[in-house]
């Protein structure tokens, strides 16, 4: 996780009643939030965050929780807060403010999204705390083509990668070939997931000279499509590679100017996700 303050453990210690605490001056308070993610414009982003406070043998029933664009703000689990009409019901805390759960969802994400946020806790008739110095910035892009690739034995293997951040609304996968089609999510890191789909075909003979398509549609309805060729043509005779075996793999990727760890060789070798 990008930015991200280790969690420890707090101790008890006296508050400063009728007082924001400022995060230069009191210690006790921690977050662990990530500094950019990369949202698909359109789609929706989970964005996870978890957070410390000076621990008191008190026992509260109220939690209130903002996260703020500037000074306006763009999410709270305060059900009659009234948010702007930019923000109104895209938004929710989803995590349990008392057990220092933050996560918030934004949805139908848009290209003026971009933050920076933040996140405000208040507890009422003890303390509340602005984390304004842990920022969390979205990175909008447009849909671009999934990683592929494809390998021809006796049978048609090929799989389908493409990364996200709305884990609530995974991206679904579709292909332009009936088979057996096995489709996972998988967690790389707190805030990325990847969702990979792997079609396995006997291919026939109307299948030569054809594209296999992967169509990837969005939560919001964006798409994007990428491609590749399972077969070759040698000495006028359509079939597979004459050593039994042909493999080929595209691609097609976009840099992340992000500051967080990548979930495969590839993207660490070339900073391409």
């Amino acid at each position: 996780l990008d930015n991200a303050m280790p969690l420890p453990q707090i101790k008890s210690n006296k508050s400063r009643k009728g007082r924001e605490q400022s995060q230069s001056s009191d210690k006790d308070w921690h977050i662990s939030v990530p500094s950019k993610i990369p949202v698909l414009q359109g789609s929706c982003v989970v964005i996870p965050c978890e957070y410390v406070y000076p621990k008191t043998s008190k026992i509260f029933k109220t939690w209130l929780g903002y996260w703020k664009r500037g000074n306006t703000v763009v999410a709270s689990n305060f059900h009659n807060f009234k948010l702007t009409r930019e923000f109104h019901h895209r938004t929710r805390i989803k995590g349990a403010l008392e057990s220092g759960n933050c996560t918030w969802q934004l949805n139908h994400v848009r290209k003026t999204d971009t933050g920076p946020f933040y996140f405000k806790i208040e507890i009422p008739q003890y303390k509340s705390f602005t984390f304004s110095n842990n920022k969390v910035t979205l990175d909008i892009y447009l849909p671009e083509p999934p990683i592929m690739s494809v390998a021809v034995l006796n049978k048609v293997t090929a799989t389908c990668k493409v990364a996200h951040v709305c884990p609530s609304s995974p991206p679904k996968l579709f292909w332009s070939h009936s088979g057996m089609i096995k489709t996972k999510s998988k967690k790389e890191n707190k805030w990325l997931w990847t969702t990979k789909s792997t079609i396995t075909f006997t291919p026939q003979e109307a299948d030569f000279n054809k594209p296999l398509n992967c169509t990837v549609r969005f939560h919001g309805r964006k798409t994007t499509k990428g491609s590749v060729s399972p077969f070759v043509t040698i000495s006028g005779c359509r079939g597979v590679d004459p050593n039994g075996y042909h493999e080929m793999s595209l691609m097609i990727s976009r840099e992340y100017k992000v500051q967080a760890a990548q979930v495969n060789n590839e993207a660490r070798n070339s900073k391409h996700w």
